[in-house]
């Protein structure tokens, strides 16, 4: 019965987080994305939503982080409470530590593919260009291969401002980055940035097609 699964759930996540199997809890935390389909939001976000959140930022082991990071986000997608997922939304963006903002920018990567585009510009684009200043060259550097990803989000005239915002950062990059292994990939991504406008023209029809559905749905939660 359901009551009896949740602490069953429960107990095998924590016992696969202290054995030292970490492929097994990873394994286990995948398997875990599949509980919006059996169990309510609510019951969700009291006893799982939390718990995928602290492995995110406190777990050493990056498959298993990057495996919480994916079911946090599939928990957000069916989440109906907007300020249950608001709370969480803040939780993700307030990142103290280079590592857990390396984290952020993983979890930014599963939103992509989970959420629709207007989603991604409301809550995250912003926050992501921020890291743009980041003091650590590494947070940097994976931001700089995401910007490809980050512009197909936008839905231009509609986000004009933020396109701005992105050629803006990326303009500071290219006259105030000091590390040569972020510069170099700054200027391969300002390339693949301006082969990409009629690429993704082309080639992101049917993407389109998919991200109105996410849309849809999310309005209807």
């Amino acid at each position: 019965s359901i009551p009896d699964l949740i602490p069953a759930l429960t107990t095998a996540e924590q016992r696969a987080a202290t054995s030292l199997k970490w492929r097994t809890h990873e394994k286990l935390l995948q398997k875990y994305a599949c509980l919006p389909h059996i169990i309510s939001s609510d019951q969700i976000y009291y006893r799982f939503l939390h718990r995928m959140l602290t492995i995110i930022l406190t777990n050493n082991v990056l498959p298993v982080q990057k495996a919480a990071a994916r079911t946090l986000c599939v928990y957000l997608r069916y989440n109906r409470k907007q300020e249950q997922r608001h709370e969480v939304i803040q939780k993700l963006i307030e990142r103290k530590s280079y590592w857990n903002r390396l984290r952020f920018l993983d979890t930014c990567e599963f939103i992509m593919e989970l959420f629709s585009k207007s989603f991604f510009c409301k809550y995250f684009f912003l926050p992501v260009l921020e890291l743009t200043h980041d003091p650590v060259a590494n947070v940097r550097m994976k931001l700089c291969y995401m910007l490809p990803k980050v512009k197909s989000t936008l839905k231009i005239p509609t986000d004009k401002h933020l396109l701005q915002q992105l050629e803006l950062c990326i303009r500071k990059l290219l006259c105030q980055e000091k590390d040569k292994d972020v510069l170099t990939i700054v200027k391969r991504t300002v390339l693949e940035l301006d082969i990409s406008v009629d690429a993704f023209q082309k080639r992101f029809y049917e993407s389109d097609l998919l991200d109105q559905e996410k849309e849809r749905q999310e309005h209807l939660l």
